[in-house]
């Protein structure tokens, strides 16, 4: 809008609205807005809009939610967030973790921000890869699972089980 503006100051709007591809309308909104604080191809905010803000707790939820989607590697020297799904079922299920989600907008800057990484193949030192497949498969809706989803979450919740118990006991 700043831009049509200053293109079309000196000219009448049905003129310029033909040479700029433009709407006489358009044209002429943009002739009586003030555009000082702006750049010519941006304005820096919608005049006379109060910016909405995000809770804190909501954030909060939100990163307490992707900590838990996307848990460190063990062995690593610097503990790095990784994701073991696509975005989209990530997002899935923290729509359905939450009672007031927040947009997916918002959710792929606040997980660009604590620098998710996409899990590699190299599943860390002590990383088995049922494990790695439980941390992928948890997350989702059962209903949303097809058969061999279902049945590898079962082995795995299966080996969770199994492995911690003979774990904990000495031979």
């Amino acid at each position: 809008m700043p831009l049509l503006a200053q293109l079309g100051r000196n000219i009448p709007s049905t003129t310029a609205a033909s040479l700029l591809h433009a709407g006489a309308s358009t044209i002429r909104e943009a002739k009586r807005k003030d555009y000082s604080g702006s750049d010519l191809l941006h304005d820096k905010y919608a005049r006379e809009v109060k910016r909405q803000k995000t809770e804190l707790g909501r954030a909060k939820e939100l990163r307490d939610f992707i900590d838990t989607a996307c848990p460190t590697k063990s062995g690593e020297k610097s503990p790095t967030h990784h994701q073991y799904t696509t975005n989209a079922l990530l997002y899935q299920a923290y729509c359905s973790f939450t009672a007031n989600p927040m947009s997916f907008h918002t959710f792929w800057l606040i997980k660009k921000r604590m620098r998710v990484h996409y899990a590699g193949r190299y599943l860390g030192q002590f990383d088995c890869s049922r494990c790695v497949t439980l941390k992928k498969l948890q997350h989702l809706l059962a209903a949303d699972l097809t058969g061999e989803q279902a049945e590898e979450l079962r082995k795995c919740r299966l080996h969770e089980r199994t492995s911690f118990r003979s774990a904990s006991t000495t031979s």
